[in-house]
């Protein structure tokens, strides 16, 4: 009897393992009406993460400002808080809805951050900050090509 109720229990975890690796890799999605995946999240979720995608906006307009006026110094300040602190204490909660390639952007995006902030703090000149730069515009696009918010309350 102890034996039969350990495979039972087995093959629960085993189910609840398997649905929650299934929905860590596509999360909470649905085919959008533009050909991109959209993500459901609720109003809140939807407007955090465009809040953080503005801000790398502006923190990249501020790079190539700051290119512009030959003041690598300044790029560091611009870039680091978008780095990977800012993934500390992201929600679980919506790190769930968001499809796994969606996060490797992400997640690929925030440390870029930090690697052109240290390109800048490390002497690099002009030409590799721009190229680190338009790497990681390659990532926002990339992103955005793929992808859409949907809020759904």
């Amino acid at each position: 009897m102890i034996k039969r109720i350990s495979v039972i229990l087995n093959v629960i975890l085993i189910v609840v393992f398997a649905f929650f690796a299934y929905k860590f890799v596509v999360g909470e999605t649905k085919a959008g009406s533009d050909g991109r995946m959209a993500v459901i999240l609720t109003t809140a979720e939807r407007d955090s993460v465009l809040a953080e995608m503005r801000a790398m906006l502006e923190a990249t307009q501020g790079v190539v400002d700051a290119l512009a006026r030959d003041d690598i110094a300044a790029i560091p300040a611009l870039v680091t808080p978008l780095g990977m602190a800012a993934t500390e204490g992201e929600s679980l909660a919506l790190m769930a809805k968001i499809p796994l390639d969606m996060k490797t952007l992400g997640y690929a995006t925030h440390q870029a951050m930090d690697d052109l902030a240290a390109l800048a703090m490390g002497g690099a000149g002009q030409a590799d900050i721009l190229a680190a730069t338009a790497a990681i515009l390659n990532n926002c696009t990339t992103c955005h090509a793929g992808y859409s918010l949907v809020a759904e309350d």
